[in-house]
């Protein structure tokens, strides 16, 4: 049997690919010119345990070459050795998410700018060898070179590109389906919320406080629209579960909840608006459950929702497989969330193109959107 042909009827489906194909490099282009201006240590830091603090391996051609491997970092400070700081474990923490209070946000980003104008200029860098024997030494940070970004770099930006420019194709095939432009309009907040977040994620050691707190309120905010977005089209397809006021009444709360954050932050009680991820799971659970059980008598509708549940569970085998491993054996697959979400991501648009694609010749029931 062939396979279908893929027509995208928006009028104008390939001007708009090609702006998005561009837009998609320029924000990737943007990214990586920022990562490349952060001061480069030229070190490869790892939490160690109580005693030991941070642990670094230095890269042989970067600037602290002569920390050598196993390296205890001790203390950053001046040239003169003034407006010295001793280095935490916490400090390589990738977000301020998981801070609780206000207080322990604020210090955490008040080290990252501490941190960040030390590295502005050479610094004095103390360190303990890995035989115990004490050691200073200065260091002039340079600009972080491309080879030095991290693997976990490339895959953020790879995978939110990829999610970017499958929505928008998604879009083109059916424009006019309420499914596909709120699927489009996911990829696009996809896209700013990964690379958003890969700036302080994969960060060298540290990056202004306040730029930090800002890249975490986009990524933050890009999230919660893109779990919205996720709800509409899972209330919306493959059949449609309530009408478009109903749709609205239900995303209102999180407008609220984000809007009551942003407020929140202005008045000093919290530092970055937390993504309400629990609610949203849940609506996500129901509406697919809901959609599994409205389709029993819609033969094609059941297909493309097959199409759907396969990618869904393949994600949450990966995402139970990553929790138990960790959990019981200390063993961290790579990405564990990220790939999960890349594969009901993929899920959805593989039951979005089924649909869209080779839609049935008979259809009994709700139409589809």
């Amino acid at each position: 049997m062939p396979l279908p042909r893929l027509v995208f009827r928006h009028p104008h489906a390939g001007r708009i690919a090609l702006l998005a194909l561009f837009a998609c490099l320029a924000v990737n282009a943007i990214v990586l010119w920022a990562a490349l201006q952060q001061p480069w240590l030229g070190l490869e830091l790892r939490a160690g345990d109580s005693e030991h603090g941070v642990l670094a391996d230095a890269v042989p051609y970067g600037p602290a070459h002569a920390l050598g491997q196993d390296a205890q970092l001790l203390d950053l400070a001046t040239f003169t050795g003034s407006s010295a700081i001793r280095v935490r474990a916490d400090d390589l923490a990738s977000t301020a998410s998981h801070l609780d209070t206000v207080d322990a946000q604020q210090r955490f980003f008040a080290r990252q700018t501490h941190l960040a104008s030390l590295l502005q200029q050479p610094v004095l860098l103390s360190w303990k060898t890995r035989f115990g024997a004490l050691a200073q030494t200065v260091v002039t940070p340079s600009q972080r070179p491309v080879s030095a970004l991290p693997a976990a770099w490339w895959w953020r930006q790879g995978l939110s590109s990829a999610a970017f420019l499958l929505a928008i194709g998604v879009w083109l095939v059916r424009p006019a389906a309420a499914a596909g432009r709120w699927f489009g309009m996911s990829g696009v907040m996809v896209l700013l919320s990964v690379s958003a977040a890969t700036l302080y994620r994969t960060r060298d050691l540290a990056i202004d406080g306040e730029s930090f707190r800002h890249l975490m309120v986009l990524s933050h905010t890009a999230t919660t629209v893109f779990g919205c977005t996720l709800m509409a089209v899972l209330l919306l397809f493959p059949g449609a579960l309530i009408r478009h006021r109903t749709l609205a009444a239900i995303i209102a709360p999180f407008v609220v909840w984000w809007a009551l954050g942003l407020a929140g932050m202005a008045a000093g009680d919290s530092v970055v608006p937390r993504v309400p991820a629990l609610p949203i799971m849940v609506v996500l659970l129901i509406a697919a459950a809901l959609q599994f059980r409205a389709s029993r008598n819609r033969p094609a509708d059941r297909v493309a929702w097959r199409w759907m549940g396969s990618f869904v569970l393949l994600g949450a085998v990966w995402l139970a497989g990553a929790l138990i491993t960790g959990a019981f054996y200390g063993v961290q697959l790579r990405a564990g969330w990220v790939t999960a979400a890349v594969l009901v991501y993929a899920g959805v648009a593989a039951g979005l193109l089924r649909q869209y694609v080779a839609p049935p010749k008979r259809r009994t029931g709700t139409a589809s959107v």
